[in-house]
């Protein structure tokens, strides 16, 4: 478990999973986001590899999280 060393680094996180997922569990995911004050997104629809089943989804979680962040 990295999440107090990644927690340290400072920059803006996100945590993205699908809603199911048979590697680990989606709570694992939830735990992270709240350690790391991090956006937390769940794709509806998807399972382990969101980013596959739903890419679209993705792409648009993605993009608004990076449009949401303001220049240093």
């Amino acid at each position: 478990d990295r999440v107090d060393e990644l927690a340290a680094v400072g920059l803006p996180v996100h945590v993205l999973s699908g809603e199911r997922d048979d590697v680990w569990p989606v709570e694992l995911f939830d735990s992270m986001a709240r350690r790391l004050g991090a956006r937390r997104t769940t794709i509806a629809g998807a399972e382990h590899s969101p980013n596959t089943a739903r890419p679209q989804e993705t792409a648009k979680a993605l993009a608004a999280f990076w449009d949401g962040l303001t220049p240093a």
